[in-house]
């Protein structure tokens, strides 16, 4: 939920039209597209989706399987338990 909650806010403060979030956590998707939440990470992600959305720009989730060589994977997996040891 880390990861997302800042891939959001990167995006967020972006100017692209169409947005691509990629995520191995299918939980973390699960709770943030859920109807109710009290994670407050998914909260700030959910409000900084709706932003975007409210400029018109699109933002598309994309759950993929742990492993699956894509560009930047591992890097990504790689920030993220930083992220996830700094907090």
């Amino acid at each position: 939920m880390v990861a997302l909650q800042r891939a959001t806010r990167r995006v967020k403060k972006g100017k692209d039209r169409l947005v691509n979030v990629f995520s191995d956590s299918k939980t973390s998707l699960e709770v943030l597209t859920g109807p109710k939440t009290y994670h407050p990470l998914a909260h700030e992600a959910r409000r900084d989706i709706f932003n975007i959305l409210v400029e018109g720009r699109v933002v598309r989730l994309f759950w993929v399987r742990v492993h699956v060589v894509i560009a930047g994977n591992e890097r990504t997996d790689e920030l993220a338990r930083r992220a996830a040891v700094t907090k």
